[in-house]
This record gives structure tokens, C-alpha cells and sequence, in this order.
């Protein structure tokens, strides 16, 4: 990743620069999406054999078919695969999912620090169990779940993390739980410039 960012950098060096903005390096060819850089949207890229365009981190879509940012969920049917989404300019899928002390984990990322992450402050009585609970937000609302986006940044160790009570978008159901774990839909849809969101199912181990 680092020895295509430095030659993502070499390639660019003729591109005008637009500090304002910012933008995800996309593969024509493989769907996958690298950055962000600060450099001219539309921007055409080939490295080897491959090649590539820059589009703004808003814009990036995970294909025809597939759930989408959206700024009312309140009609929207929740996705039964497997939960996945954009994570500031960054396409998302759960790899890991859990509930401790009524707060919902869905994460990317196998280090100590998550990749991306969104955190559900449920706030349930306490040794209550998210079983059967439902939750509804939408950008009117001013009380409910608590949502903290951490999202990683390149040249940091630790994670950026930004804090929603209000203004965003969210239906989240949980089902029966069984050995410790269980089941969830969700479709969450953040008021960040990126349009971060998640939608799909999961299972959460409750710790």
C-alpha cells in the first residue's frame, strides 16, 4: 500500500492541486479505493497496467444493487446481507461485532485499533439485554443512541473520532439472542461530508 501511495504521489505530479477538496484514488478495474488525496476530481491515473480516476470521497458508491447513503431511513427496508457501507470515503463490511455495557460495536480491522468503526451508545438499563429492542432516529430527532465514528488517518496511530447525538439517520433492530450472540440489522446514515453510512445485517457476540 505504501510503495502504490508513493507512486500514486510520483504520477500525480503534473495534476493540479486542490487543498480544498478531497478525493479517493478508485480502480477501474478492481472497484477498490485508496486514500484520500488532495488532488484534481476526475483526475485520470495509469500505474502499470492499471487505470485509475480520482472521485470525490462522496461520491463513492458500492455498485448497482447496493445500499446507499441516505438522509431519511424511516421507509427504507434494511438490507438481509451482510452489513457493509462507506466509512469516510472508505468502502465498509462488519469483521467484527459486539455488545459490552449496552454499547454496539460494528468494526474494520484487525488491529488493536479498528480501521473504521461506528459505536452505538444504546443506553438500556443497566444487565438489560439488546434483545428485541428497536430504534429509530431520524435527523430531527434530539434524543437517542449516541453514535462515535472513528475512522483511521493516514500518518496517525490513533484513530479520529468524531461524535453524533443528533442529525443523523438510523433503524436498528435486534432479534433473539442464542449462546451469547445476537442477531441485528441496521441502517445507519451519518451527517458527515463523506456520507459515511452502514446497512445489513450482523451478529454481535455480547460480552
Amino acid at each position: 500500500m505504501r510503495n502504490l501511495v508513493a507512486m500514486v504521489g510520483l504520477a500525480l505530479l503534473t495534476v493540479s492541486v486542490v487543498y480544498a477538496e478531497r478525493f479517493n484514488l478508485k480502480s477501474d478495474e478492481t472497484g477498490e479505493v485508496y486514500g484520500p488525496f488532495d488532488y484534481n476530481n476526475g483526475a485520470k491515473v495509469t500505474i502499470g497496467k492499471s487505470s485509475y480516476t480520482l472521485v470525490k470521497s462522496g461520491s463513492v458508491k458500492l455498485g448497482k444493487g447496493q445500499p446507499a447513503w441516505k438522509a431519511d431511513v424511516s421507509d427504507t427496508s434494511i438490507p438481509s446481507a451482510a452489513a457493509r457501507g462507506i466509512a469516510h470515503g472508505i468502502p465498509f463490511s462488519v469483521e467484527k461485532a459486539y455488545v459490552q455495557n449496552s454499547v454496539l460495536h460494528l468494526s474494520q480491522g484487525k488491529d488493536f485499533f479498528a480501521d473504521q468503526e461506528f459505536i452505538i451508545f444504546l443506553f438500556l438499563r443497566q444487565g438489560a439485554s439488546p434483545d428485541g429492542k428497536r430504534f429509530f432516529m431520524s435527523v430531527d430527532n434530539t434524543l437517542g443512541p449516541h453514535v462515535h465514528f472513528k475512522y483511521r488517518v493516514e500518518g496517525k496511530n490513533i484513530p479520529e473520532t468524531v461524535t453524533y447525538t443528533k442529525e443523523y439517520a438510523m433503524h436498528l433492530g435486534f432479534g433473539k439472542s442464542v449462546n451469547g450472540r445476537v442477531p441485528g440489522k441496521i441502517y445507519l446514515c451519518l451527517p458527515d461530508e463523506e456520507k459515511s453510512f452502514v446497512a445489513g445485517s450482523f451478529t454481535a457476540e455480547i460480552k
